[in-house]
């Protein structure tokens, strides 16, 4: 009996290994999984469909605004405020933002179930998965609500006085010593790349002209008002660089009524607004705290303070397999890109002016991806081309971020030092593309002068330095002087210009034994305008293109008596446009000059452009 006990005993023993070792077995196979709510609030646009967003400010003045004929086409490697907004909102549904998310965090392919909860309660969605995977998705989610949550805060100063203040982009102390002597404007809050606008307008509507129909034997002419809204507004935005640099876009646009003159005509008064408009764009990079300068001309000079109350960093999560999880932040390979803004300074603009600006066009937009996705993603197309993605390693873009999770053979040392290979090229290409917009900040001046004036050799070669600048300022009267900071590859426009409407002619129109006469009224674009772009050269020399146009001579109009009894007027330009087009490889303080003829015979317009810092 007793040995019989002992073989029971042991069978026993047996047994419960046996059902150990099973349940061992079992629990390797089917991995403990976790149930836990995420909150995903301020991540999906389907939260402005429940409770809509408040109509906006919109720009007014930008030039594709107020010219009309103007259109814009978002590109994927631009960066424009038009096109910004929630910088994390990257998905229409919670349900798709967690399919996103936690299924590019689950390369192992781990049981994985997801579910939303009531829409009233916020948005919510439940995730049942492993621990590790659930580790991920809190390390990517936490990224992209500090995203959605950072805050931006500009301030807006005007600058007292004309003097010069230095550099076009001033450090943290610098711009709080500057802030002391400058007077505030008005202060900006907003997320990433958020479209922010203080703005003054006026609301004017006039008699613009006569519609004349000639029927049945008589003439009917009908008044044509026009609105016209005057003003003027700041709009500016910015993003976070990796490092803590703040990347800051701004406009300043204003519109003036210098005169509204009537004029008499055979259908009735008309009038005629003579107004003055100006735009001037700014895009710098800059550390938190810095200021920026906004050189709007006669409107005045601008400092813009910008920082943020947080810093969209790459991150790193370590995992458990000696690999590791990788967002990037890469805003700063985009292109820089302001509002449209054609070449104006034509003969001749008709509608200019127009039937100003629709209402419509005071609410923001519908929020887009804005610069963080568009470069994610970018970056993701360029690499997928570029780069052999071996088994292992995953790239995608979550939203707005480049994630990259590498996961490194774990037994097979041969298999292990060509994965090691492949990312290192993945390194490399990252590196590549990863680089940050290229400041530049330019000065274009203009001096008309007498042609009997000897001008320095430095000017009539093309190539002006200091002294022969200096000279300039002392033989010429001064025509233009705009200091702009912008990007390499940004097309910058600044604008100066007066809008004149005026009585260009008459037209007779007959029709079954009726004649009619219909005014004409135009808008001529007086003033100055310049184009300029840099583009990358050789050992950090840049090759700026510039396009300038300034308005020489009386602005005013010479009255033409009309028709057979000479009772009505049409009335015709004074001025002289001198244009001209400038281009050169220029380094650090560097200049480039062109010369061309001013109205008279006896008088120049030399125009300059300057790379400063």
């Amino acid at each position: 009996m007793k040995v019989f006990r002992i073989a029971a005993l042991a069978w026993v023993a047996a047994a419960a290994l046996f059902v150990t070792s099973l349940a061992s077995v079992a629990q390797e196979a089917e991995p403990e999984l976790k149930d836990h709510t995420y909150d995903l609030a301020g991540l999906t646009r389907s939260e402005f469909h429940r409770t809509p967003r408040n109509g906006g400010i919109g720009d007014v003045l930008a030039p594709d605004q107020l010219f009309s004929e103007m259109g814009y086409n978002h590109r994927e490697d631009r960066w424009s405020l038009r096109h910004s907004g929630d910088e994390a909102r990257c998905w229409d549904e919670s349900s798709e933002t967690m399919s996103a998310i936690a299924g590019f965090c689950n390369p192992e392919g781990a049981p994985l179930e997801y579910n939303a909860t009531n829409p009233s309660e916020g948005e919510h969605v439940k995730l049942r998965t492993t621990v590790e995977v659930h580790r991920r998705v809190a390390f990517v989610l936490a990224a992209m609500r500090e995203m959605a949550r950072a805050r931006v805060s500009i301030k807006v100063l005007r600058i007292e006085g004309q003097g010069s203040v230095g550099d076009a982009v001033l450090a943290p102390d610098k711009a709080r010593q500057a802030q002391k002597s400058s007077r505030l404007v008005g202060t900006l809050h907003g997320g990433l790349g958020e479209r922010m606008v203080l703005q003054r307008l006026q609301h004017q509507s006039y008699i613009a002209d006569y519609d004349v129909s000639v029927a049945t034997g008589a003439t009917s002419p009908v008044s044509v008002v026009s609105d016209m809204r005057t003003g003027e507004e700041l709009v500016a935005g910015a993003i976070m660089l990796p490092g803590g640099r703040v990347w800051l876009q701004a406009w300043h646009a204003s519109m003036k009524l210098d005169e509204m003159r009537k004029l008499d005509t055979n259908c009735g008064q008309v009038e005629l607004p003579r107004v003055s408009y100006s735009f001037s764009p700014l895009s710098a990079v800059m550390a938190r705290g810095s200021g920026a300068i906004l050189d709007a001309g006669q409107n005045g000079r601008f400092l813009l303070v910008a920082d943020c109350d947080t810093a969209i960093e790459n991150r790193t999560l370590p995992l458990e397999n000696g690999g590791s999880l990788e967002l990037f932040n890469l805003a700063g390979m985009l292109q820089a890109r302001s509002p449209d803004a054609r070449w104006i300074m034509t003969p001749n603009v008709n509608r200019v002016i127009g039937d100003g600006v629709s209402l419509d066009q005071v609410f923001l937009e519908d929020p887009m991806d804005g610069p963080y996705h568009d470069a994610a993603m970018l970056a993701n197309d360029w690499l997928s081309n570029s780069v052999s993605i071996g088994e292992g390693i995953s790239v995608a873009h979550l939203g707005p971020f480049l994630a990259v999770m590498t996961r490194p053979p774990q037994n097979d040392a041969e298999a292990k030092a060509a994965h090691d290979v492949i990312v290192e090229q993945l390194r490399a290409g990252m590196k590549h593309i990863a680089r940050d917009p290229a400041p530049i900040t330019v000065r274009v001046r203009a001096w008309i002068v007498n042609s009997s004036v000897t001008l320095p050799e430095g000017v009539i070669d093309g190539k002006p330095d200091s002294r022969d600048l200096g000279a300039m300022e002392a033989i010429g009267a001064p025509a233009l002087d705009r200091t702009t900071a912008g990007m390499v590859g940004q097309s910058v426009d600044l604008m100066d210009l007066t809008l004149a409407a005026h009585l260009r002619d008459y037209q007779t129109m007959l029709a079954q034994q009726a004649t009619g006469i219909d005014p004409q009224v135009g808008v001529l674009a007086l003033g100055k305008q310049v184009r300029w772009i840099a583009r990358p050269s050789e050992q950090g020399r840049l090759r700026v293109e510039v396009r300038t146009a300034v308005t020489v001579g009386p602005q005013k109009f010479e009255q033409i008596p009309w028709g057979e009894e000479k009772k009505w007027n049409i009335e015709r330009s004074l001025s002289d446009l001198a244009q001209a087009d400038m281009a050169g490889e220029l380094g650090m303080g560097e200049g480039i000059s062109t010369i061309c003829p001013a109205g008279s015979e006896n008088s120049l317009l030399v125009m300059t452009v300057e790379r400063i810092k």
